[in-house]
Parts: structure tokens; sequence; C-alpha cells
């Protein structure tokens, strides 16, 4: 059972990764992906694409900055630039309260 779930997570993370590489690429380098929604309402397969999501993040970001980076590291590195975007605002709500 293990092993589908792993299959179903890596699909979807192969299926994102080449979404997020299009975006890079020229029209007619394009390759089309699709995922049909009514899948993610069947069993776990929510759960599996993020999972495949965290993947691809993983991968493309260590492709992008030549890193090596595994899955949890990578969260961190989100964590840090989320917390970064809460901290670029807050000079702007405190004028906004005087």
């Amino acid at each position: 059972m293990e092993d589908k779930k792993e299959e179903k997570n890596e699909y979807y993370a192969i299926q994102i990764a080449q979404a997020i590489w299009n975006l890079f690429r020229n029209e007619e380098e394009v390759t089309l992906r699709h995922i049909d929604l009514d899948e993610l309402a069947k069993g776990d397969n929510a759960t599996e694409f993020f999972i495949g999501f965290l993947k691809a993040g993983t991968l493309i970001f260590n492709q992008l900055t030549s890193s090596n980076k595994n899955n949890l590291e990578f969260t961190h590195t989100l964590n840090h630039l989320c917390v970064q975007d809460l901290l670029k605002d807050i000079p702007e709500k405190f004028e906004e309260e005087e």
C-alpha cells in the first residue's frame, strides 16, 4: 500500500514540476499536463498531491539554486521566506495605526 502512495505523489511531483518548468519555456517547448480535479477528491489523493507539490518545489529549488536540500530543509527555507514577507509590511501597519 505504501508503494502506491509513493508512486502517486511521485506522479504528482512530476506533473507539477513539469507545469512549473513550462513557465520558463517558449510556447513551442511547453509540455501540457493535466490532473483531473475529481481525482483529488478520491481517497488520499489530495494529500498525495500536496506531498508531490512539496517534492516538485524542492526539486525545482535545488535545480535553480544548485542546492541539495531535502524536503524538510526546503520547507525551512519556505518558512523563512514567509516570515520575511510578513515582516516587510510591519512598518506600514504601525504608520496606519498612528
